[in-house]
């Protein structure tokens, strides 16, 4: 275990990644942290009119705000736009959706009740081997189909993001399940393992 004296520890607290240094100081070593060098640092790398950009590059900005450690309160719009799972974009069970999924349990919103009902009907639609596929693609189909692994790995995130936040769901069992019945998992000294 490092302490807060190591060397690594330095250089994770170095001023030129304001996120990094951030998240060290609250999620590692458990300290009071000013936001603001973050908020501005990222703010100045991402374009200035992303928040009026829809779609994927939309959900990547927020996104940005979730990994750097920040909270909704952070981002320049209202929770509403944030959490943005509405009749223009509807939950569709993407790798997109999962991963913007996961940005709104890390940015506080979990509780929301759009986001509470979305995580409590993501069984519904997950497939038989456990995993998900776009619903645009499902629909479409007269079979049962596979499910896609860049969708279930989001959703794997996901899952870990709602376990680190005391969330229970109910695809986690069954996601597991579809990534060890798929060898995805294993050392690779040994593959059996």
């Amino acid at each position: 275990m490092l302490d807060a004296t190591s060397p690594a520890i330095s250089w994770l607290l170095e001023d030129n990644n304001p996120a990094v240094k951030y998240r060290t100081q609250t999620e590692f070593l458990g300290q009071a942290a000013d936001r603001e060098p973050v908020k501005t640092w990222l703010n100045n790398a991402i374009p200035a009119d992303w928040t009026e950009r829809n779609g994927l590059w939309f959900r990547y900005y927020i996104n940005a705000f979730a990994e750097c450690g920040l909270t909704y309160e952070d981002i320049p719009l209202p929770k509403q736009a944030v959490i943005g799972f509405g009749s223009a974009f509807p939950f569709e069970h993407s790798c997109a959706d999962y991963m913007h999924l996961r940005s709104l349990v890390r940015l506080g919103l979990a509780d929301e009740p759009r986001v509470a009902e979305i995580i409590r009907n993501l069984h519904s639609r997950q497939l038989p081997d456990g995993g998900f596929l776009c619903l645009h693609r499902v629909d479409k189909l007269k079979r049962i189909p596979k499910s896609c692994v860049k969708a279930n790995i989001y959703a794997l995130m996901f899952c870990a993001e709602c376990r680190k936040n005391g969330i229970k769901t109910d695809i986690e069992q069954p996601l597991l399940d579809y990534f060890w019945k798929h060898n995805i998992f294993y050392r690779t000294d040994i593959p059996k393992h």
